[in-house]
């Protein structure tokens, strides 16, 4: 049994204090200036039902699992310092994803992998209950929540890449021993592979699109993304000056999510565009090669769009990323394997798994006379 003592202090401000014994020895847990009489002697039942759990083994209720989820940290570290909690019972799923967008690992993370990690915390939250105790979400809870991602029609790659967010959280949180384990470990991530939005731009297509864009601008973000295989917006928008190198005919590519950079040729096709964006801004000392839609390149998707529709063109799906799957392809399938990984900044696998697949042109040169030699015979070998 635990008592619940009121105490006054020098300027007259009361405080309660709750005491019980444990283990032999009289311990004492001193509340917070906001705990009134009523939430006080909540907290004394609380505090005798997780002695009881203590001392049982038990799993806590329903009704102290609602109540611990809605204590502040103070009075829970506290808990867990008088042995009353373990550290997985502390935490709630809302408490390991504030304290992960606090980390050094979080805040070092690129603009647009943040804004994604939100993204998931958006669909983790419609499911899960922020005040929920980590130790009682189940595998079953898991594969409930994954279930009900692709029930929203969300693409298996999209379910895949929401299920590698979270356990790369929670992960985090083991590592940081602020939790023990959980489940999302133990449930199918499915593959990150979607042949369906694969989509091949052709330079017939590229040539129609440069005639359609409104300004040298976009004709420089188009042959950066077609021509030279940069992401878009990261890549495209943190281009800077001082990375062409117009004598060497090079061009250094910066990854801000990854923290390295690349050095790709200046391609006839991307030097011709590039040469016109120099000329075309000299004077407004800004040192980025696209200097207009830097504050607005959410809007770039919306702008391109548009210059699709007036090239006469269909819309496809992943209007930038296709780009640049494009131009991996017409590199993995013109160099070897190795200097087109250095190009585009990615792996032959990755590739392989997001980017490379027979194009209309790949049909077309399989059927030229000459293209296969199987009905060729092999010349009999001579005798020596």
């Amino acid at each position: 049994m635990a008592t619940l003592n009121r105490k006054k202090n020098k300027n007259g401000n009361i405080r309660y204090e709750i005491q019980f014994r444990q283990n032999g020895e009289r311990r004492t847990l001193t509340l917070g200036a906001k705990y009134d009489e009523r939430n006080a002697e909540l907290a004394k039942i609380n505090v005798e039902a997780l002695l009881e759990c203590v001392q049982t083994c038990a799993r806590p209720s329903a009704t102290l699992a609602a109540w611990l989820g809605e204590i502040d940290d103070v009075l829970r570290n506290r808990l867990a310092e008088l042995d009353l909690l373990t550290t997985s019972q502390c935490l709630t799923h809302g408490d390991v994803w504030r304290r992960f967008y606090i980390s050094p690992r979080f805040v070092r993370m690129a603009p647009n992998t943040t804004r994604n990690y939100r993204g998931v915390a958006t669909r983790f939250f419609e499911f899960f209950d922020e005040n929920q105790l980590v130790e009682h979400a189940t595998k079953a809870d898991a594969e409930e929540w994954r279930l009900s991602l692709l029930d929203k029609r969300y693409a298996e790659a999209t379910v895949a890449g929401a299920i590698k967010c979270v356990r790369s959280i929670y992960n985090w949180a083991v590592d940081a021993r602020l939790i023990s384990e959980h489940p999302f470990n133990s449930i199918q991530r499915g593959s990150f592979e979607n042949k369906k939005r694969e989509f091949f731009v052709s330079r017939a297509w590229y040539a129609k699109l440069l005639e359609s864009c409104p300004d040298q601008d976009w004709r420089t973000i188009l042959a950066l993304c077609r021509i030279g295989g940069l992401r878009c917006p990261s890549e495209v928008l943190e281009a800077r000056w001082d990375d062409v190198n117009w004598d060497a005919e090079r061009f250094a590519v910066r990854d801000r999510k990854r923290k390295t950079t690349r050095v790709i040729p200046l391609f006839p096709e991307l030097r011709e565009e590039l040469d016109k964006q120099f000329f075309a801004t000299q004077g407004n000392d800004c040192p980025y090669v696209i200097a207009n839609h830097r504050f607005d390149s959410n809007n770039l998707r919306t702008g391109f769009s548009r210059i699709i529709f007036h090239a006469g063109l269909p819309q496809w799906e992943r209007i930038f990323h296709n780009l640049r799957g494009s131009r991996s392809c017409e590199l993995f399938s013109e160099q070897p394997a190795h200097v087109a990984s250095a190009w585009m900044g990615q792996s032959e696998k990755v590739a392989n798994a997001h980017y490379l697949h027979p194009t209309d042109d790949d049909y077309r040169r399989a059927l030229e006379p000459g293209a296969s030699r199987l009905h060729e015979t092999k010349p009999e070998p001579t005798a020596i």
